[in-house]
């Protein structure tokens, strides 16, 4: 009888939050690093904790260049120590439809696989590819629909005389009831 080994997927887990996000959608880094590890688990994958890349407090928007966790991972990546990248969802690797299908496309060329564990597609077959820009299309849509709410209410607390820009100027101090400048007498 012949004994028939197969080779274990190495699975490497990239997890992203930007600083309001975190917060505000509940899909904070503890949370996807619970669910990653729990999904390459029950895929049987091996997970090296070595391969466990992060970024806190980097948009979605911001190429791979410019996120510290995620060039580590491509540089790991194109030396081949792990198979498939694992992401809880798409939009948490990029926010940008472009970004994501050319980091999908690098992957594949260092022949490295793409999962998101909360949405399903195969991107090997022209569906799967169609699905995930679709998903990325959504991704961008909503990262653009939450900077479009971000100024439209900043605009109306500044015209309602609100401070929405950080700290106070020196020479001020913010009331933090009214969200409004006081002159600091001592300043």
């Amino acid at each position: 009888m012949e004994t028939r080994h197969e080779k274990k997927i190495r699975a490497a887990i990239y997890r992203r939050v930007s600083t309001d996000e975190q917060a505000r959608e509940g899909y904070g880094l503890i949370y996807q690093e619970d669910k990653l590890k729990a999904f390459a688990l029950s895929q049987d994958y091996i997970l090296d904790p070595s391969h466990m890349y992060v970024d806190e407090g980097y948009s979605g928007s911001l190429p791979i260049s410019e996120r510290p966790g995620l060039n580590h991972l491509f540089a790991a990546a194109e030396k081949k120590e792990f198979d498939v990248v694992l992401v809880y969802r798409l939009d948490r690797f990029f926010r940008k439809t472009r970004l994501i299908l050319e980091a999908i496309e690098r992957l594949n060329g260092c022949g490295v696989g793409f999962r998101s564990i909360t949405e399903s597609f195969d991107t090997t077959n022209i569906t799967g590819r169609f699905m995930t820009t679709l998903l990325a299309a959504v991704a961008e849509m909503e990262r653009d629909t939450i900077r479009e709410r971000t100024t439209n209410g900043r605009i109306a607390s500044a015209k309602d005389g609100r401070w929405v820009m950080g700290a106070p100027p020196y020479g001020y101090t913010l009331n933090k009831e009214t969200k409004k400048l006081e002159i600091e007498p001592d300043e």
